[in-house]
């Protein structure tokens, strides 16, 4: 054999025994893999719906209808959206949506999370951000 295909014959084969060495010291995960989960635990500190009925959370409208709503009904920028625990209140649960208007307000709707209808509007200026034409389907 030739000296110049010696030298990298002979570092081919040296890669070749390091990648099997590394292989054999790292063997692939096992097949299946466990399914990926559909959602993070609840970090610690936040609220537990283990209380609420198992069929209401088939029921919640999802969140970006309820933004499509609140941006029907009033103008702004969808600052946060939250889906508030079961509280004591007509609603059991109940979405937050806050708005920033033209004007620099934070508006802070409370919105039904089952039906979507507006339950409470806070903020300043409510009468100018109402659109013209509101969605009189609620």
């Amino acid at each position: 054999m030739r000296p110049r295909f010696l030298i990298p014959l002979l570092l081919l084969a040296a890669l070749a025994v390091a990648l099997a060495l590394l292989a054999a010291r790292h063997p692939p995960p096992p097949y299946p893999r466990p399914p990926a989960r559909h959602h993070d635990p609840m970090p610690a500190g936040h609220p537990d719906f283990g209380d609420a009925a198992p069929g209401w959370m088939a029921e919640v409208i999802p969140m970006h209808q309820a933004v499509r709503r609140a941006g029907q009904r009033f103008e702004g920028r969808v600052l946060d959206i939250a889906l508030l625990p079961p509280g004591p209140g007509p609603s059991p649960l109940v979405y937050r949506i806050r708005l920033l208007t033209r004007a620099g307000d934070v508006l802070d709707i409370r919105m039904d999370a089952l039906d979507g209808r507006f339950l409470e509007l806070r903020g300043a200026d409510l009468s100018g951000v109402r659109r013209d034409k509101p969605n009189r389907k609620d």
